[in-house]
């Protein structure tokens, strides 16, 4: 067998061939894979990501608003403040019409009047008053009569009427407001004919009274007068509730429903007052649906997206859990705070909610006084009725408490 002779520096030569550098970027570039994942891996166990369950709200106050309403149904005939107006205890908002309690205050009046005059009559007792008191009844008579006849006419006139708006109504013609404020008219008429020709009667049965009684004694029309009296303050004490609508606190309008002609129903909402006092305690009313299943805490934090506010431009109000309620909301409690039936129904087809009080929190350097997760917040003040999106921050989890059941999942 042959044996070649080895060379030791062919050896050498190969053996550097087979050695190849490695670039220093590649091994950069790994060890930043390295330090990310080291980082992924830390972030994963320590950091944290926030939970957070999604309500309905409305910015209210502490001492809350006072909504004005009113006491009877009919048309406006007056509207007394404007939007921003300050207000004060029994300062009238607006008048309501009241003809046919207008008409009864009239009417009482006028027979008060009679009533006086036929007491004069009886305290004199003479037969010039007699003859005064036959003229003055043939006058009434006379009087009453032709009324009766002008009345008649005005029947003839809003019947005919009534059959017109009816069938401008039924063709959308007119609104039901103005049907329903000849109906009214009609109905009115119809009771002043009824009181004329009672007044009519009572006339005649006086003049037949006076011709064989000399009419009654003067302590009992002095007791009928003072009856009548009371009768007329009672009136216009009932009139003056139900015409005016007036302020219950002191406060300035920050909400008016109503215009001249609308015609309002009994509890009609026709304007909402809030106090000066109020305006830097105001809180969220925010209802959570009873299914997102959360445990919601006092102090928790809440980020509140106002409707009327972009938050990628000014970011989310801020706030706290002060109180949660134990009970499902009614209708009636949803009611008296949001005043949106919409609303409403949109909150009980998600099977129910419950009521969270949020306290937002201040910062003097906003435009508006309270802290906005912007810093600066946006340029519009709060008000009480603002809606908005609130979300609570129940509580932080672990990234890597997200990731696991998605692997477990995904292996079984």
């Amino acid at each position: 067998m042959d044996k070649t002779p080895i060379n030791k520096n062919n050896v050498d030569n190969t053996l550097m061939k087979s050695i190849v550098i490695t670039p220093p970027i590649y091994s950069y570039v790994l060890i930043g894979m390295l330090v990310t994942c080291l980082f992924a891996i830390i972030w994963g166990i320590f950091g944290s990501i926030p939970q957070k369950v999604q309500g309905v709200g409305m910015i209210n106050t502490t001492e809350g608003v006072l909504e004005v309403k009113a006491m009877a149904s009919g048309n406006i005939s007056e509207v007394k403040v404007k939007l921003d107006d300050t207000v004060k205890v029994g300062d009238v908002i607006a008048i309501i019409d009241q003809p046919e309690l207008k008409f009864s205050i009239d009417q009482t009046k006028l027979s008060i009047d009679q009533l006086k005059q036929r007491k004069d009559i009886t305290s004199f007792g003479n037969n010039k008053n007699t003859i005064i008191k036959t003229k003055s009844d043939n006058l009434a008579v006379s009087r009453l009569k032709a009324n009766i006849e002008e009345i008649n006419k005005s029947l003839l006139f809003y019947e005919k009427s009534i059959l017109q708006d009816k069938e401008l109504y039924e063709k959308g013609l007119i609104t039901y407001g103005q049907y329903f404020s000849t109906q009214q008219e009609l109905a009115s008429v119809k009771m002043n004919k009824i009181s004329v020709e009672e007044q009519l009667g009572i006339v005649t049965l006086n003049k037949q009274e006076w011709a064989l009684n000399n009419n009654l004694g003067e302590i009992n029309l002095e007791s009928q007068l003072s009856l009548l009296e009371l009768e007329l303050e009672d009136l216009i004490k009932d009139y003056k509730l139900q015409t005016e609508v007036t302020a219950k606190k002191n406060g300035y309008i920050t909400q008016l429903n109503v215009k001249k002609g609308d015609l309002v129903s009994p509890n009609y909402n026709v304007a909402i007052i809030n106090s000066k006092e109020s305006e830097g305690n105001y809180i969220l009313n925010l209802y959570i649906p009873f299914s997102s299943n959360a445990f919601i805490t006092k102090d928790m934090g809440v980020d509140i997206q106002l409707f009327s506010v972009d938050p990628y431009l000014y970011g989310y109000l801020k706030g706290k859990v002060k109180y949660i309620s134990p009970y499902l909301a009614n209708n009636d409690g949803l009611m008296s705070t949001l005043e949106n039936s919409t609303l409403i129904e949109t909150l009980d087809s998600k099977g129910g909610v419950y009521s969270v009080v949020v306290e937002l929190e201040k910062d003097p350097n906003t435009f508006n006084g309270y802290k906005w997760s912007n810093e600066k917040g946006p340029p519009v003040k709060l008000y009480p009725g603002q809606l908005s999106l609130g979300f609570v921050n129940v509580k932080v989890k672990a990234p890597i408490d997200i990731v696991l059941p998605i692997f477990k999942a995904y292996f079984d």
